[in-house]
């Protein structure tokens, strides 16, 4: 009886192990090459908000009009085959406000970059928890390229908050500077109103609100795996010694 519950504990530790490995490995990967930007409090009537940076024309990523937000609504099987539905969110030409915007070197990302390949809004699970009754928004930014380099490029941002005609309702104040090698370890752009920060890993962010969101919160920052590998190792070692003591007893 002894030895089918350490069998049980020892197997269970290495399906847990298995089970984390692909969703860090996917992390990893997938983060890369996109920018993640999360708002709160923002002004009524915004509609989504845009990335500003600091480039000018000579930028050889410049265009005059590059891709405009969409809305994720779902995801359905056709034949055997997932599709991804979108709506369109604003109506945005050449000649919206945001995308004529360029003051004190900042411009839209989105808009004037070919770095930006496509840009959806959607709802993600958050790293920082405004509090009750905030409406918390997301969007996604994929990029060509690599979203570390991007904002080790550029530095700084500012975040455009915008309405439903491509009107710009309030641009919040540039956001802090963070250092190449705490951009590596993972990073995310928050606004809120019109503050803006880019919080590396390892930055103390606001605690959440159930202990669920903490959990996947530490998975998605990689500290629940390399938790994990060294638990599993020491609990599948004891398992196995104590498996080779109970063999010892049945044979004396």
């Amino acid at each position: 009886m002894k030895q089918r519950v350490c069998y049980l504990l020892l197997v269970t530790m290495i399906c847990i192990v298995c089970c984390f490995f692909p969703t860090r490995s996917k992390a990893a990967s997938t983060q890369q090459d996109w920018l993640s930007v999360e708002y709160v409090n923002a002004p009524k009537g915004t509609v989504y908000v845009d990335v500003l940076v600091k480039m000018d024309q000579k930028d050889e990523n410049y265009v005059e009009f590059n891709v405009a937000p969409r809305l994720y609504l779902n995801q359905v099987e056709v034949d055997g085959k997932t599709e991804f539905k979108y709506a369109d969110i604003v109506n945005l030409t050449k000649d919206s406000e945001i995308a004529k915007y360029h003051e004190d070197g900042f411009m839209s990302l989105t808009i004037h970059s070919l770095e930006a390949e496509e840009f959806t809004k959607f709802e993600m699970m958050a790293w920082v928890d405004p509090g009750p009754n905030i409406c918390r928004e997301e969007l996604k930014i994929n990029l060509r390229g690599s979203a570390v380099e991007l904002i080790n490029k550029y530095k700084r941002v500012k975040i455009a908050y915008v309405d439903s005609n491509g009107e710009i309702l309030r641009v919040a104040r540039v956001s802090n500077k963070v250092s190449n090698k705490k951009l590596r370890d993972g990073f995310k752009i928050y606004a809120d109103g019109d503050t803006v920060r880019i919080y590396a890993k390892g930055d103390k962010l606001k605690a959440r609100s159930s202990l669920e969101s903490i959990f996947m919160a530490k998975i998605a920052e990689k500290d629940v795996f390399f938790f994990l590998i060294p638990a599993a190792i020491i609990i599948s070692f004891i398992c196995f010694l104590v498996i080779q003591i109970c063999r010892k007893k049945k044979k004396l």
